[in-house]
């Protein structure tokens, strides 16, 4: 069987981890060839019962364990058996597993055959020696005390004090052991039964613990400010928490949360801002790279609300708006149900934009004065003039200056060229069209393109 230690260098003692970021221990890497291991060890019981391999099928290895066990051979097992092949004794009284026993000094009168042994023996097998003098049981002897009067039969103190459940014990005098012979606990200075203080004072995901009080653990602990990560640079695997101050990010303060897998290239970002007004929804981007090397940074891209997003004039090309949208027809609205809308458009109405078009206030540009804001205004184009000299025709009726642009002749007839003249010549009379020159309609318009004007209530 493969352990994930055998072909990855990140596991813990041979086996998987989650990793501690504060601690600087990575996250164990998935690697194939452990799950390879496990699948074939797996797949060889399920085969080696004669079944075929059923990816439908989720309980194909107990399946084959239990054909597996009902096929051995139990006999003479504990399965099975009535009698044991050889008979074994206990407590000195034969026993083959035919019938129950009873052992004499256990659940019978009398006492445990205990042959050669303390109980009825006579000799010692090997004799010893007790401080020198030779013992095998068959007689007494006699001790004398050794030269060093360090011996058990003479000695009134240790040469080297012990403790004994904490207490200090050199033979000289008896000593109580509290919780055992006298009230109290033993003596476990420094360790988990009566400490409370650690003598060195350790971290627990940042926080300093020296067990004198209870602490707050944060689950996602802050790197600090750490730079922008740019170009295709890759981040810390696990999710971890950057701070924003002037190093790099699209607004110069906030936190960041940085996600990335322990083995895939792709990460992402999400960066929420410090700064704005005081109550108010702060600036929120967001940002990722794809699970490739050699992949850039894609560029940071900012998340609206639809607080944020109320009110403002999108063109739409359905004819239904989205749930949540308004169409901009000119109607009375609920202030109360669309607060955010209300302040926007304070008299309760949005502005009739069906056939209109929409044009930037002017804001003392000086371009279109006199405008106030959501005011409407007609249609309207700048004077056209035009000018023709009235030509004397000649008698065979040309003209000598003849009309162009938008001006055509509409008849002739005899003209007086002066108030006493007696004279009297054939002259034109000029009509002005501008359809001669440009497309015309009823209404003065640009090129356009027709949209459902909409707008986010809220």
């Amino acid at each position: 069987m493969l352990r994930i230690g055998q072909v990855e260098s990140t596991a813990q003692d041979g086996k998987y981890t989650d990793g501690n970021v504060a601690s600087g221990i990575s996250a164990t890497r998935l690697r194939a060839a452990a799950f390879n291991a496990m699948q074939e060890e797996l797949a060889n019981i399920i085969e080696e019962a004669g079944n075929e391999l059923d990816a439908s099928d989720d309980t194909q290895v107990l399946t084959a364990l239990k054909q597996i066990f009902s096929t051995l051979s139990t006999t003479g097992n504990a399965a099975t058996a009535t009698k044991l092949a050889t008979a074994r004794t206990i407590g000195g009284v034969s026993f083959d597993g035919t019938a129950n026993i009873n052992l004499p000094g256990v659940n019978a009168s009398g006492t445990q055959a205990t042959s050669g042994n303390a109980a009825t023996a006579t000799k010692l097998a090997t004799a010893r020696t007790i401080n020198g003098v030779a013992f095998d049981g068959t007689a007494n002897i006699t001790v004398t005390a050794t030269a060093d009067g360090g011996a058990a039969d003479t000695a009134t103190k240790l040469a080297t004090a012990r403790t004994i459940g904490g207490v200090s014990f050199d033979g000289t005098a008896n000593i109580n052991l509290p919780g055992v012979n006298a009230a109290g606990s033993q003596a476990t200075t420094g360790n988990a039964a009566t400490a409370t203080k650690l003598a060195t004072a350790r971290k627990i995901n940042g926080v300093p613990f020296d067990g004198s009080a209870d602490i707050s653990v944060n689950t996602l602990v802050s790197r600090g400010l750490v730079p922008a990560l740019s170009g295709n640079d890759q981040g810390t695997p696990g999710i971890q928490l950057y701070e924003a101050y002037n190093n790099g990010y699209p607004i110069p303060y906030g936190n960041v949360i940085h996600l990335k897998g322990a083995s895939a290239g792709g990460e992402g970002e999400l960066l929420m801002g410090w700064i704005g007004t005081s109550g108010a929804h702060a600036p929120l981007y967001i940002r990722s790279r794809r699970d490739f090397g050699s992949a850039p940074w894609s560029a940071w891209a900012q998340v609206f609300t639809a607080n944020e997003l109320a009110g403002i004039p999108l063109p739409f090309p359905g004819e239904d708006p989205p749930s949540g949208w308004l169409k901009c027809k000119g109607q009375i609205f609920n202030k109360t149900t669309y607060p955010v809308l209300a302040s926007l458009y304070p008299t309760g109405k949005l502005p009739d934009l069906r056939g209109e078009f929409i044009r930037g206030w002017d804001d003392g540009r000086g371009v279109d004065t006199g405008r106030s804001l959501l005011s409407a205004q007609n249609d309207a184009m700048q004077p056209i003039t035009a000018k023709w000299v009235l030509d004397d025709m000649a008698a065979d009726g040309a003209i000598d200056y003849p009309p162009s642009g938008a001006l055509y002749i509409d008849s002739t007839a005899t003209v007086n060229f002066d108030a006493v003249s007696t004279r009297a010549r054939s002259g034109a009379r000029g009509v002005f069209d501008s359809s001669l020159q440009t497309r015309t309609a009823n209404e003065t318009r640009p090129r356009n393109i027709a949209f459902n004007y909409i707008v986010r209530a809220a």
